[in-house]
Protein backbone atom coordinates (compact mmCIF):
# COMPACT_ATOMS: atom_id res chain seq x y z
CA UNK A 1 0.00 0.00 0.00
CA UNK A 2 1.10 3.21 -1.04
CA UNK A 3 1.05 5.53 2.01
CA UNK A 4 1.88 9.18 2.88
CA UNK A 5 5.33 9.42 4.42
CA UNK A 6 4.70 9.11 8.15
CA UNK A 7 1.99 6.79 7.89
CA UNK A 8 2.44 3.34 9.58
CA UNK A 9 0.43 0.24 10.64
CA UNK A 10 0.07 1.68 13.64
CA UNK A 11 -1.29 4.99 12.60
CA UNK A 12 -3.62 3.08 10.33
CA UNK A 13 -5.02 0.52 13.21
CA UNK A 14 -5.29 3.43 15.54
CA UNK A 15 -7.55 5.31 12.88
CA UNK A 16 -8.98 2.17 11.15
CA UNK A 17 -8.65 3.05 7.74
CA UNK A 18 -6.12 3.58 4.90
CA UNK A 19 -5.35 7.31 5.44
CA UNK A 20 -6.38 9.40 2.64
CA UNK A 21 -9.20 6.47 1.16
CA UNK A 22 -12.08 8.74 1.70
CA UNK A 23 -11.03 11.34 -0.97
CA UNK A 24 -11.81 8.06 -3.65
CA UNK A 25 -15.29 8.66 -3.40
CA UNK A 26 -14.93 12.10 -5.10
CA UNK A 27 -12.52 10.93 -7.52
CA UNK A 28 -9.11 12.55 -9.16
CA UNK A 29 -10.91 15.02 -11.08
CA UNK A 30 -12.88 16.86 -8.11
CA UNK A 31 -9.97 16.38 -5.41
CA UNK A 32 -7.76 18.32 -8.32
CA UNK A 33 -10.47 20.98 -9.07
CA UNK A 34 -10.74 21.44 -5.57
CA UNK A 35 -7.35 22.18 -4.73
CA UNK A 36 -8.24 24.98 -7.93
CA UNK A 37 -11.00 26.60 -6.01
CA UNK A 38 -8.67 27.14 -2.29
CA UNK A 39 -5.96 28.61 -4.90
CA UNK A 40 -9.01 30.69 -6.06
CA UNK A 41 -9.93 31.68 -3.03
CA UNK A 42 -6.21 32.93 -2.06
CA UNK A 43 -4.63 36.66 -3.08
CA UNK A 44 -2.66 37.37 -5.81
CA UNK A 45 1.19 36.16 -5.77
CA UNK A 46 0.23 33.38 -2.91
CA UNK A 47 0.86 30.50 -5.11
CA UNK A 48 3.85 30.48 -8.49
CA UNK A 49 2.69 32.52 -11.53
CA UNK A 50 1.40 29.67 -13.44
CA UNK A 51 -1.12 28.86 -10.41
CA UNK A 52 -2.21 32.21 -10.31
CA UNK A 53 -3.22 32.62 -13.40
CA UNK A 54 -5.03 29.00 -13.79
CA UNK A 55 -7.44 30.11 -10.46
CA UNK A 56 -7.93 33.65 -11.28
CA UNK A 57 -10.02 32.45 -14.63
CA UNK A 58 -11.53 29.46 -12.75
CA UNK A 59 -15.07 29.57 -11.87
CA UNK A 60 -16.94 26.67 -10.20
CA UNK A 61 -21.22 26.22 -9.73
CA UNK A 62 -22.50 26.12 -5.83
CA UNK A 63 -23.10 22.56 -6.60
CA UNK A 64 -19.28 22.09 -6.74
CA UNK A 65 -18.27 24.48 -4.31
CA UNK A 66 -20.70 22.39 -1.94
CA UNK A 67 -18.66 18.73 -2.49
CA UNK A 68 -15.45 21.05 -1.92
CA UNK A 69 -16.39 21.96 1.33
CA UNK A 70 -17.63 18.66 1.92
CA UNK A 71 -14.59 17.26 0.94
CA UNK A 72 -12.33 19.78 2.76
CA UNK A 73 -14.70 18.90 5.97
CA UNK A 74 -13.74 14.95 5.87
CA UNK A 75 -9.80 15.89 5.05
CA UNK A 76 -10.07 18.07 8.15
CA UNK A 77 -11.62 15.18 10.36
CA UNK A 78 -9.33 12.80 9.40
CA UNK A 79 -5.97 15.22 10.19
CA UNK A 80 -7.20 15.66 13.59
CA UNK A 81 -8.08 11.64 14.24
CA UNK A 82 -3.93 11.20 12.62
CA UNK A 83 -2.34 13.91 14.93
CA UNK A 84 -4.63 11.98 17.58
CA UNK A 85 -2.99 8.23 16.42
CA UNK A 86 0.03 9.89 15.77
CA UNK A 87 0.10 11.07 19.64
CA UNK A 88 -0.84 7.76 21.07
CA UNK A 89 2.14 5.59 19.36
CA UNK A 90 4.49 7.96 18.84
Amino acid sequence: VGRLMGINDEVVAEVGREIGEFADKYGKDAVAKCGEWIRSQAPAGMFAEDADKLSSSATFSDEEVATFRELLNEAYEESGLVTEAFAKTF
